[in-house]
Formats: C-alpha cells, sequence, structure tokens
C-alpha cells in the first residue's frame, strides 16, 4: 500500500496549467493550429492578445502609442503569467511576448509549441 499524497503532491496535480502554449510571429499560424488543437483535446483556445485588448480597453497599437512598448510589455507579462497559472487549454501568445525574459523563464515550465512562417507564406 502506497502512502497517500503530500498537500504539495496533491496541489500540483490540480494545479491548472495550459494543455499547450503556442508562440511564433504574427501569421505563424498560431489562431489555427490553436483552434484545432482545442478541438481536439475538447478544451478552450484564449488568446493573450485577445485578453489584453479587453483587459486595456483599447487597440494594443493605441496602448503601444500612449503608453510605450515597455508598459505594454508589463502588462502583456502580467496576463500571460496568470494565464500560465490558471487556464487548462490552449494558450496563444502575441508575436513578441517572448521578448520578456521573465515570460521566457515561465515558459520553462509548460509544453511550448513554436510556430513559424517563411516570407513566401507570410501575409
Amino acid at each position: 500500500m502506497s502512502a497517500p499524497p503530500t498537500p504539495a503532491a496533491d496541489a500540483e496535480r490540480h494545479h491548472p496549467r495550459p494543455r499547450a502554449v503556442l508562440v511564433g510571429p504574427m501569421a505563424s499560424g498560431k489562431s489555427s493550429v490553436g483552434r484545432s488543437l482545442a478541438a481536439r483535446w475538447g478544451v478552450e483556445l484564449r488568446d493573450s492578445d485577445a485578453i489584453l485588448v479587453e483587459r486595456l480597453g483599447c487597440s494594443i497599437s493605441d496602448y503601444f502609442v500612449t503608453h510605450g512598448e515597455a508598459a505594454f510589455r508589463e502588462v502583456e507579462r502580467d496576463v500571460i503569467a496568470e494565464q500560465l497559472g490558471t487556464f487548462d487549454g490552449v494558450l496563444a501568445l502575441g508575436g513578441g511576448a517572448v521578448l520578456d525574459d521573465s515570460t521566457r523563464a515561465a515558459l520553462r515550465e509548460h509544453t511550448v509549441v513554436y510556430l513559424t512562417v517563411d516570407e513566401r507564406n507570410a501575409g
């Protein structure tokens, strides 16, 4: 007979985490691949850029112009960290999300799929 799980092991087993995190440049197919994976696995797809637009109350480009890239990357980092710890579906990140050191470090604990696009197929 094995020992019962410790509280830490039990918490780890029930801690939500994305099934996959999709990263890559704009037009690399994160949304379409994400939809396919989410449908196959029967989970939700979330896009960090869509979450950011909702939270910011304006477009990402407008926020960039008004507040600058550093401020945007800070908000983006916080949204991604939140999603990595609370969401158990497929998470697609904005093309520049991996520019942040903290985000890259957080992604090391997750299943990350890097999608690419060649210039012939870019949009």
